[in-house]
Order: C-alpha cells, then structure tokens, then sequence
C-alpha cells in the first residue's frame, strides 16, 4: 500500500516528467502515405509464410496475368482477322477465275444479261391468258400421272 501511494505522490510525478524530458523525440517519415504502406507491405511479406500471399499482391499478380492474357488475345485476334482477309482475297480470286473459265471473256456482264433476260421472259409469261388453258389441261395432266403410278404398281 505504501508502494500505491509513492507512485500516486507528487514526488513521482517530477521523476516521471525528467525520464519523458531525457528520451529522444520521435522521428516522423518524410515520405508519402502510399510509400509508407509499400515498405510495411513489403515488410509484412518479408515475414508472412511462403504459403500465404496478402490480397493486394494477389490481385496486382491476378493484374498483370489479365492483360497479359488480353495482350495475347489481340494478338490472336489480328491474326484470325489478317487470315480471314486472306481468305475471302483468295475466294473473291478463285470465284473470278471460275466465272473466267466458264463463260470466258467479260463473264460477269453475260451473267447480268442472262438475268436481264429470264426477267423479261417472265414478265412476258405472267401477261399471256395462260388461267384458261392452264384450267383446261390441269384435268389431263393429273390423270396422265394416275395412269403412270396404276401401272408401276
């Protein structure tokens, strides 16, 4: 108890006070708080098990994996698209080339005026009266193809 009461005693107080006076004063960084939390950081990782990584690091390595990863896939996808180019030059070449040996010289103007023409020839069908004709040899035709199929079987 009277231990108790020579740590409460003003006495004290003054010895206490010349023991904080005789301490030297704290030193405060100069750097950043962001410097500050990479060295702790880097220190904590220093100290931690070789099995544990802490989730900053994680995901600044889960980071860097992901545009590698996209890096490789614009890669990849530059070269689909320059094979693709290649691709259609060479059909667009090979479609030429045919139309060339099929129908020789100016083979695509033949093509237009074949289309030209089967255009005309069926707007030139459609005005002719064909309902009555076609109404007359309907019955004719379907009992020709009844005949044919009675006599396979």
């Amino acid at each position: 108890m009277q231990q108790r009461e020579n740590m409460t005693s003003g006495s004290n107080i003054g010895s206490l006070d010349e023991q904080l006076q005789a301490t030297e004063p704290l030193d405060y960084p100069n750097e950043t708080f962001d410097d500050i939390a990479k060295e702790v950081s880097d220190d904590v990782e220093d100290q931690v098990p070789l099995d544990y990584v802490p989730a900053s690091v994680e995901l600044r390595l889960r980071y860097s994996d992901t545009r590698v990863e996209l890096e490789i896939l614009r890669d990849r996808l530059a070269r689909i698209k320059e094979d693709v180019a290649q691709i259609v030059q060479a059909r667009i070449e090979w479609a030429d080339a045919s139309a060339h040996a099929q129908l020789g010289d100016y083979p695509w103007a033949k093509l237009g005026a074949a289309m030209a023409a089967s255009f005309v020839a069926t707007k030139t069908l459609r005005a002719l009266p064909l309902a009555a004709a076609g109404s007359a040899v309907l019955p004719l035709v379907t009992s020709a193809m009844q005949r044919k199929a009675r006599s396979r079987s």
